[in-house]
């Protein structure tokens, strides 16, 4: 439950290593899947994106085998990439998104990495950004994951002395347990949303307008969003108004243009003013964006620094057209367009697409 709410930080480091993990210093961890930390071994700067699965035992012959996962320095794994156990990631490497490293198991998968891209910002800057994050950014994160339970306490409050103001206590009691579960959840997601849309409107601002220079100010409001919209509770939101209007109308007003009659599910979104969404499109239940140009697990010619390219911005768009299906599992990168009626399928099975080596043949 606390991972959501502090990824990203230097309090999820210290979170893992009380856990046994070996984390170095100036670590970016996002969001992930793991079971057994003490089998983790991650070097100084690496970066983990959101979703990934480290795999650090399985069953095998009705026997359970566990093996380390060693990370290397400086090194990054992409959002949704899986590594299993025996995995080594070598120093300045990245996992592209959905693939794999060669482990205990062998080459097996869509084994696909490249060279992480050059850090964009200093140390010094990350390390500035991370005490931002840290003294400020850690409070508001649950001061806001806070407030939602004073609208649910006042709504059981009062609906409670209204049942006994009308009702002798026993009947009142029997109606009241009958509506607990309402009056619990739903004051409470109401009230997440319209605090997160808050946010977005008064703090946060357009992520299109966000350019790839320096900027603490701009780094912490993506922060800060991304632990509002990666919480558990607000996916709770999403899976429970999964395939409705309604759903569509939460990402309207966090920014995504959705058209109409979409199947939209609980998207893995941070910067929803990047997204367009066409009319009639269709989601998986397990799909994410990730916009970001300045990633690591980008290819270093698409993000060229330059003086020039300060001023430009720092999240390309992704589009899906007419009726256009988002295939599940699927991670859309940035600057992908999906044609009208053009089901978006995985990159690993793209035969003209030479960063993905495939070595199962």
């Amino acid at each position: 439950m606390a991972m959501p709410l502090i990824a990203d930080t230097p309090a999820c480091n210290i979170l893992l290593r009380c856990l046994g993990a070996k984390i170095g210093k100036g670590c970016r961890i996002s969001v992930f899947d793991l079971h057994d930390p003490d089998l983790l071994n991650v070097g100084a700067g690496v970066t983990i994106g959101k979703k990934c699965k480290l795999a650090t035992s399985s069953v095998l012959h009705g026997q359970v085998h566990f093996s380390e996962i060693v990370i290397g320095e400086g090194s990054a794994v992409g959002p949704t990439a899986v590594l299993s156990q025996g995995s080594v990631v070598p120093p300045g490497k990245c996992v592209l998104p959905l693939s794999t490293m060669p482990g205990w198991h062998g080459t097996v998968g869509s084994v696909a990495y490249d060279d992480v891209q050059p850090p964009s910002s200093s140390a010094e800057f990350h390390q500035r950004q991370d005490l931002l994050r840290v003294v400020f950014g850690l409070p508001a994160v649950i001061l806001l994951h806070t407030l939602p339970f004073v609208a649910t306490t006042f709504a059981l409050e009062w609906t409670w002395q209204g049942l006994t103001y009308v009702y002798d206590p026993i009947f009142a009691w029997s109606v009241f347990s009958v509506m607990l579960p309402w009056l619990y959840a739903h004051p409470l997601w109401i009230s997440l949303v319209v605090l997160v849309v808050l946010q977005k409107w008064l703090l946060v601002g357009d992520f299109r307008k966000m350019t790839r220079k320096e900027s603490h100010w701009s780094e912490f409001k993506h922060w800060l969003h991304g632990r509002a919209v990666e919480s558990h509770d607000f996916e709770e939101v999403g899976d429970m108004w999964t395939n409705t209007e309604l759903l569509s109308q939460i990402y309207r007003m966090l920014g995504t243009k959705v058209g109409r009659r979409v199947q939209i599910d609980a998207l893995h979104l941070i910067e929803n003013d990047c997204v367009t969404v066409g009319d009639y499109c269709v989601f998986g239940t397990d799909v994410l964006f990730a916009p970001d140009i300045l990633a690591p697990w980008v290819p270093v010619e698409y993000a060229k620094p330059s003086k020039a390219s300060e001023d430009k911005p720092r999240f390309a768009d992704i589009i899906l057209h007419r009726a256009a299906n988002m295939r599940d599992p699927q991670p859309s990168e940035r600057g992908r367009k999906a044609l009208q009626k053009q089901t978006v399928r995985d990159p690993r099975y793209n035969n003209n697409n030479k960063q993905y080596n495939n070595n199962n043949n």
